[in-house]
């Protein structure tokens, strides 16, 4: 594909129609892409991150404001190494807005999706025309819209680089230009945070090369995989750490073959209909969704009806492989579940209406019926009325919407059959039924937690900074409500860094696996029932309690249960400072408040000072006496793998210490000395020998002349008849 002004010209059209479309549910409801993990997980981290970009001038890795979720590094979801992100977040602390900051950050992505989707079409060979028809479907699916774009964000962000990666991979071979841009696009697609994306990728490349290197036998077959390969090379320093933060992290034996969010096959297949809902989403109690996540595009069934299949006779690989990949997408959208990266097979269908959509947009375009069949008319009319019905049977409350619906549909068949569809028609029909189906459904997915979340007062410390003392929010039977004041009282999740408070609650799909045994049942940072006796309880060695080790000032206890439990088992220092009609609050004064750092243990036996103020990554602290006592140290840090420890610039110990403390032993001979407490990104040295592989490897790519011979002529596949 050669560029040309006017193919660079499209582009930008489609990049500013994704930002068109995508802004429109805003004006309709102004928290549309603000919901469930968005509220709770993403927006307050990728606010906090651009704060302390802005403000601070520093990346965080690591930050020690929340106990769980603070590995930001390890967690691999907030995309700190992609520098398109890094440089989105910095705008966040000036929209004033969590909700506005995810409309914001969505928009962006929709745009660059967008003009993605209409590169890969043509790219693949779909005329102009339809190229435009395929972003407008791509980029108005309600798969994309109600649960990636909305909730479980690096899932959509990964995407949105993911049809760029594809692209350029199969462009690859016919430039170095187009080499490098492959590499780089796998790179921010792998560092978006998504491994499911990574995953897709990788099976088309492989997919792609097999074939591509079949029909020509020559090493310019293979270069797809190098791109592929040097991509993924220099990007292993952003999901390496998650490695090292499961072996110490909560991750369980999962959830495997119980029907949870597994699409059922009669679901996946009424694309006909943009109303037909679901009722296979056994997700937190709900067994169906008003949205047509399903929904592909509504052309999918004429585009089948009205192709000639039986005159083609050839294919180009790109395209073989294109039509090999969508049907493997589809099989990955029922599992296996058994396989860690296609857990949750729920995630592959907006893969699958991708793919497919370009797929068959291309053999419509290429192949079409030279005259109309009456008959395929009827087939096609048939398919209408009959998902009509059944939609009515399934929800005999919206007759209104779905006979709508059908009439809407049989109008555009009658006009696809006859073919009155000239492009405009082809772009208001596909833009139109889409926010019908939109507009049907709801502003959000009842499927997803409606929490109303809408912190007020953003504020944001810096995360390198240590945190003097923390705050740890009870709250183990929520009951949500829209009412936003509730959330300045009672917080869960990443809240906590948006409000400026270190705590311990937080978000993490992952979780330190002794802290969320002893306080967090799920991901969300909501406590356990008996989480406050446990923090009450005394530890047998320091005779500290384990709020005081971890340095717990304060406690936020939610009204109700929550808040009698703790009153009941406090003890008399705990004072109780504030009571509203959603939680009490109580305090005490910190036995260790005095000790320097993050040191929590022992309180005597020794004099120290900070040679420096101590950050999330580093802490310097200067003993002038150790007692023959003193021999074990306890930080109020979660322990990972990564933190390290000198004493006089000799590596001692660092462990667990109660499973998820700093714990730090100081040889038997210590008196005096300086104590060095580092965190380090793990698997540092690793990376960075796997980015200079790469970059070598590209260099060598780049002036190896012999693969650069291309003949201009793709190999082309025969259909056996």
């Amino acid at each position: 594909m050669t560029p040309t002004p006017k193919n660079k010209t499209d582009i930008f059209i489609a990049f500013f129609v994704g930002l068109l479309i995508s802004f429109l549910p805003v004006i309709l409801h102004r928290n549309a892409y603000y919901h469930d993990d968005m509220q709770a997980q993403f927006m307050p981290m990728y606010y906090a991150i651009g704060n302390n970009i802005i403000h601070f001038h520093s990346l965080p890795i690591l930050t020690t404001h929340s106990w769980l979720g603070g590995n930001i590094i390890g967690e691999f979801q907030y995309g700190i190494f992609n520098p398109i992100e890094d440089f989105l977040y910095l705008f966040l602390p000036f929209c004033h807005s969590l909700s506005m900051g995810a409309a914001f950050l969505a928009c962006v992505h929709y745009g660059i999706l967008s003009a993605g989707s209409f590169f890969l079409a043509r790219v693949i060979g779909v005329p102009r025309v339809y190229s435009f028809v395929a972003m407008l479907a791509i980029s108005t699916n309600n798969f994309l819209f109600y649960w990636f774009a909305s909730s479980w964000f690096p899932d959509f962000t990964s995407i949105t680089f993911m049809v760029w990666a594809i692209a350029f991979l199969i462009l690859s071979q016919e430039s170095r230009v187009y080499f490098c841009a492959a590499i780089i696009s796998t790179y921010l697609t792998v560092t978006a945070g998504f491994p499911q994306t990574v995953v897709v990728v990788c099976l088309f490349v492989l997919i792609y090369t097999m074939l591509y290197f079949f029909k020509n036998r020559k090493l310019s077959s293979l270069i797809p995989m190098a791109a592929f390969g040097s991509g993924s090379a220099a990007a292993v320093v952003s999901f390496l750490p998650t490695a090292a933060m499961l072996k110490v992290g909560n991750h369980g034996g999962g959830i495997y073959n119980t029907g949870f969010l597994v699409p059922g096959l009669g679901d996946l297949f009424f694309a006909a209909n943009p109303v037909h809902a679901s009722r296979i989403m056994a997700f937190g109690g709900y067994t169906e969704i008003r949205q047509s996540i399903f929904y592909a595009a509504w052309f999918i069934f004429p585009i089948i009806i009205f192709t000639t299949w039986k005159s083609i006779r050839t294919l180009p690989v790109r395209v073989f492989s294109i039509a090999i990949f969508s049907i493997l997408l589809f099989m990955l959208t029922q599992g296996p579940e058994q396989l860690g990266p296609i857990r949750f097979s729920i995630r592959f269908i907006p893969y699958f209406h991708i793919f497919s959509i370009i797929t068959l947009l291309y053999f419509w375009s290429h192949f079409p019926v030279k005259s109309l069949s009456y008959n395929r008319f009827k087939v096609l009319l048939g398919v209408v009325v009959f998902t009509t019905l059944l939609s009515l049977q399934q929800f005999p409350h919206m007759p209104r919407a779905i006979i709508w619906s059908g009439v809407i549909l049989a109008a555009a068949s009658y006009a696809f059959a006859y073919k009155k569809l000239n492009p405009v028609l082809w772009y208001s029909l596909t833009l139109g039924i889409a926010i019908f189906a939109r507009l049907s459904g709801g502003p959000a997915n009842p499927a997803t937690a409606e929490w109303g979340a809408y912190v007020n007062n953003l504020h944001a410390d810096n995360l390198s900074l240590i945190p003097k003392d923390y705050s740890i929010c009870l709250i183990s039977n929520p009951t949500f409500s829209t009412d936003s004041e509730r959330f300045e009282d009672v917080w869960f999740g990443n809240m906590g860094l948006a409000h400026g408070i270190a705590g311990v609650n937080g978000y993490s799909p992952i979780g330190q696996q002794a802290l969320v045994r002893n306080f967090f049942p799920i991901v969300h940072g909501w406590t356990l029932p008996n989480a406050g006796q446990t923090g009450l309880s005394r530890d047998a060695i320091t005779g500290l309690t384990i709020f005081d080790l971890m340095r717990v000032s304060t406690v936020v206890a939610a009204a109700g249960s929550d808040a009698e439990r703790f009153s009941n088992d406090k003890s008399k220092e705990w004072q109780l400072i504030k009571q509203t009609k959603y939680a009490s609050k109580f305090t005490h004064k910190l036995p260790n408040q005095s000790l320097p750092g993050s040191l929590s243990w022992p309180l005597s036996g020794y004099t120290v000072t900070e040679l420096q103020k101590a950050t999330a990554t580093k802490e310097v602290l200067q003993f002038g006496s150790i007692g023959p006592d003193v021999h074990d140290l306890i930080f109020a840090r979660t322990y990972w793998l990564g933190y390290k420890a000198t004493f006089n610039g000799v590596s001692i110990p660092v462990t667990p210490y109660n499973g998820y403390f700093i714990s730090v032993k100081l040889p038997d001979n210590a008196k005096s000395g300086t104590l060095e407490l580092t965190f380090h990104i793990p698997f540092l040295k690793i990376s960075i020998f796997a980015a200079f592989l790469s970059v070598l490897t590209t260099c060598l790519l780049l002036v190896w002349r012999r693969i650069w011979r291309f003949s201009g002529e793709e190999p082309v596949y025969h259909i056996q008849k």
